[in-house]
């Protein structure tokens, strides 16, 4: 007597998880691939000199990561 998952919507902000954990095993959407980004994310500092342009890419690619994301899920 409930909504089937497949036609369960998540709120906007979910979207991209809901979506990658729709296309991905759950063990890989839910633990691996955001433990992955988390380590990328945070040897970035180590990977350039200038502290400036390190923050303006990890800013950049967290914001572009959550657009694709977003997009991904309201489109799809």
């Amino acid at each position: 007597a409930g909504i089937p998952a497949a036609d369960v919507k998540a709120p906007w902000i979910f979207v991209g998880i809901q979506q990658t954990l729709r296309y991905l095993p759950p063990f890989w959407a839910g633990v691996i691939l955001p433990f992955a980004a988390i380590i990328v994310i945070a040897f970035i500092p180590y990977l350039q000199n200038n502290r400036r342009k390190t923050a303006s890419l990890v800013f950049f690619s967290i914001v572009i990561a959550s657009v694709i994301l977003t997009l991904w899920g309201y489109l799809l």
